[in-house]
C-alpha cells in the first residue's frame, strides 16, 4: 500500500524455543494431565506428524503378538548392520509411531535399517512384560539371520533402560552381546537417588518427580495401585552420598560446577553429629543412597534395585561399546553420569556427551542441535561397525 511493504518478522529463537517447550510439556502430559489413553494418542499424532520424513520408508511387521516397523532410507544403504530401537515413555506411554521423531533421524544419519516395536505398556502390563517383549524383538532379528554382532541396540529414556536391561539379560543367559549401545537420556535408576533429581528439578521442562513417580507406580505395580510414594526420611537423606555429575559436554567451554555434594554431606553431619553409615562407600560412585530402607517402610513390593528394573545396579563387565547422550538441564542427568562412571570402572568402552542447555530427549525436536546429536550417534555407530 502506497509503496510500503509489510514486513513479516520471524519469531526469535527464544520464542521458537518456548513454543517447542510448550508442545513437549503437553505431549508428556505435564500441563493438561490427560488420561493415559489420551496421552498415548496425542503422542502418536505428534510422532506421525513430525516423523513424516521424505526419503524414509516405513514397513510394518508382526513380531509374535506385537507390532513393529522397519524404518529405512529410500536409497542405497548398509544392509549388514541393523539398529534395534527401544522407544521411551516411562514404560506407560510411547510407541513406534511416537518414536518416529527419533527413528527417522537415526535411519537418515546412519543409512541403516531401524527396527522399532510396540512392547506392552503399563499399567495394563507391568514389569516384566516390556522386557519379555524386548527379548522377542531380539530373537526376531536372530531368526531373520542377523548375528548378535550385527545389531546395535538403541533407546531413549525408558527405552534406554530397556536397552541396558536387555543386554544384561543376554549376558545373564550367556548369549553373544550386540555390537554396541546408543542411549539417549537413559532412565537407569528407578530409586531416583541421583543428585540431579533435586538440583535440576526446576530446569527440566519435560520431566518432574511427580511424573516419574506415576511412571514407576504403573511399571512395578500395574493397575493394582499402591500407597502414595513417600519422600526419604532424614536418616535416608543423611546416608545419601551424592555427587554433582561432571559436565563432559559436547560443547567446548563449560563452567566449573560447585561442590554441592560436599555441602550436602557436611550439612547432614553437622545436623546429626553422625558419620556416614557403613556401606556408604559402596554407593559413592553412583550417587545412590546407602540407607534406602532406613525409614522402615518400603515404597514398592518389588525391589527397585533389581538390575532388570534399575540397570545401574547391574554389572557391566564385558559390555559392548556404549555411547550416552544427555541434556545438561534434565532431571535424569545423574542417571547418565552415574552410568558413565560405573561403566568406566568396569572397563567398558564408553563415551558420554552432555549437551549444554538441552532437555530430556531433546533429539526429538526439529532443532539443529538434535540433528547434530544424531550425527554424533551415527559417527559412533560407524566407528564400532568398522
Amino acid at each position: 500500500m502506497n509503496g510500503i511493504k509489510s514486513i513479516t518478522r520471524k519469531p526469535s529463537p527464544e520464542t521458537l524455543n518456548q513454543n517447542m517447550m510448550s508442545l513437549i510439556r503437553k505431549v508428556h502430559g505435564m500441563i493438561d494431565k490427560p488420561d493415559i489413553e489420551k496421552h498415548r494418542q496425542s503422542q502418536d499424532h505428534v510422532g506421525v506428524l513430525l516423523g513424516n520424513v521424505k526419503d524414509v520408508l516405513i514397513r510394518t511387521v508382526e513380531i509374535e503378538d506385537m507390532t513393529g516397523e522397519w524404518v529405512s532410507v529410500n536409497r542405497a544403504h548398509m544392509k549388514k548392520y541393523v539398529i534395534l530401537y527401544c522407544h521411551g515413555g516411562g514404560y506407560s506411554t510411547g510407541s513406534r509411531l511416537y518414536a518416529r521423531t527419533l527413528t527417522t533421524k537415526l535411519a537418515l544419519s546412519t543409512s541403516m535399517d531401524v527396527l522399532c516395536f510396540d512392547y506392552r505398556l503399563a499399567p495394563e502390563h507391568p514389569y516384566p512384560a516390556a522386557m519379555e517383549d524386548a527379548m522377542k524383538a531380539w530373537n526376531y532379528l536372530m531368526l531373520l539371520g542377523y548375528g548378535a554382532r550385527d545389531v546395535v541396540v538403541a533407546g531413549d529414556s525408558a527405552g534406554g533402560n530397556m536397552a541396558l536391561s536387555l543386554v544384561l539379560k543376554l549376558k545373564e543367559q550367556k548369549r553373544i552381546l550386540p555390537r554396541g549401545l546408543v542411549l539417549m537420556s537413559p532412565w537407569t535408576d528407578l530409586t531416583s537417588q541421583g543428585i540431579t533429581h533435586r538440583t535440576k528439578a526446576e530446569l527440566d521442562p519435560v520431566l518432574d518427580a511427580a511424573y516419574l513417580e506415576r511412571m514407576i507406580t504403573n511399571y512395578v505395580k500395574g493397575q493394582d495401585g499402591i500407597k502414595a510414594v513417600q519422600m526419604p526420611e532424614a536418616a535416608e537423606i543423611k546416608a545419601a552420598v551424592w555427587e554433582e555429575p561432571p559436565i563432559s559436554s559436547a560443547d567446548e567451554e563449560q563452567e566449573e560446577t560447585p561442590d554441592i555434594a560436599g555441602t550436602v554431606r557436611k550439612t547432614a553431619r553437622a545436623q546429626s553429629g553422625d558419620m556416614e553409615p557403613e556401606g556408604a562407600e559402596a554407593y559413592a560412585d553412583t550417587g545412590i543412597s546407602a540407607g534406602e530402607e532406613a525409614s522402615g517402610e518400603t515404597k514398592y513390593s518389588v525391589d527397585l534395585k533389581n538390575p532388570m528394573i534399575s540397570p545401574i545396579y547391574g554389572s557391566f563387565a564385558d559390555f559392548p561399546p556404549t555411547y550416552i547422550q544427555v541434556g545438561e538441564n534434565e532431571i535424569l542427568l545423574s542417571d547418565s553420569t552415574m552410568l558413565h562412571r560405573k561403566m568406566i570402572k568396569e572397563n567398558v568402552s564408553v563415551k558420554i556427551d552432555v549437551f549444554k542447555g538441552m532437555w530430556h530427549v531433546f533429539q526429538m525436536s526439529p532443532l539443529k542441535t538434535a540433528y547434530d546429536a544424531m550425527e554424533k550417534n551415527a559417527e559412533f555407530i560407524y566407528d564400532i561397525c568398522r
